[in-house]
């Protein structure tokens, strides 16, 4: 008895340090409504629980929790996220949850929601992997120094690598992200009595978007279609003249022109030709500088 009531010690300093819970002494008044509110508040913290089994069940109330983890009937499994594990084989769960997952380029956002009540039980935010590219860069510059020092004379070689041609083969900057949201998937079912999966899959046409009405080959003749970037699209666009001062550049004056955001890229204006223009090197000074 000694050791369940060492755990409820250690189980109610954590939880009340985690909330922010005011103690009073018992002799003194009972406390504002600020405090009563902190104190609902704390009881009614979400706690994860685990079978005898090692199946998850319903989460339960902090207070329940403590109750149960002081007469015995459960144990300290994790402490983050805090789950308690039974003693005893007890029913299945009975609640209805779903697992909401947004997948994003750099974040994978998860939630846990009890369908029946409407209610948000968890979340979380998991940043994905972003330097698969710089190291798959690293990797191809170290291997061509390597070739061109040790085997000159070899002619050149494509595809040969039999993983690169494998059928239903994923990019490697893709893998890590499939299988970072796999590893969410798993974990909330692991922690809950997840039923639903449901998986944000929106896709956007960018250039719809733009052009309601393109269609067929108007996918590919895009506004950018023939030039080699956007700068070379919106020099011609513009005359290869300055819209500031009116100054045209030849090839005996040497002007040099550049391009313009008229949404600065630090209030995440986009890199498009309807976002840029063409100004010369000495207007493009006077208007970054205000």
């Amino acid at each position: 008895m000694g050791t369940v009531s060492e755990t409820d010690n250690e189980v109610n300093e954590e939880m009340d340090m985690s909330e922010g819970n005011i103690h009073t002494n018992p002799s003194s008044h009972r406390g504002t409504e600020a405090e009563r509110m902190m104190r609902a508040r704390a009881s009614e913290r979400t706690v994860l629980v685990v079978n005898r089994d090692g199946k998850a069940l319903d989460p339960t109330t902090s207070a329940r929790a403590n109750a149960m983890i002081r007469d015995g009937k459960a144990t300290v499994l994790r402490r983050c996220p805090f789950t308690i594990k039974l003693t005893h084989q007890a029913r299945s769960c009975t609640s209805n949850l779903a697992a909401c997952i947004d997948i994003g380029s750099t974040h994978v956002g998860a939630a846990v929601v009890d369908i029946d009540r409407r209610q948000t039980l968890h979340q979380q935010e998991t940043m994905q992997r972003t330097d698969i590219k710089m190291k798959m860069d690293r990797r191809r510059d170290c291997r061509g120094k390597r070739r061109c020092r040790k085997t000159r004379s070899r002619e050149a070689r494509f595809l040969n690598r039999a993983a690169s041609i494998r059928e239903g083969r994923l990019p490697p900057t893709l893998q890590p992200k499939l299988w970072g949201v796999v590893c969410v998937i798993r974990n909330l079912c692991k922690w809950y009595p997840i039923k639903h999966v449901v998986i944000e899959g929106t896709k956007f046409d960018i250039h719809r978007l733009v052009n309601p009405d393109v269609e067929g080959e108007g996918y590919r003749l895009g506004p950018k279609f023939g030039y080699r970037n956007v700068t070379e699209c919106v020099l011609d666009r513009d005359g290869h003249e300055c819209r500031q001062c009116g100054a045209k550049s030849t090839s005996r004056n040497g002007l040099r022109l550049e391009v313009h955001h008229v949404i600065p890229r630090s209030r995440r204006g986009p890199t498009i030709p309807g976002n840029l223009v063409t100004l010369c090197a000495k207007c493009h000074k006077d208007v970054t500088d205000g």
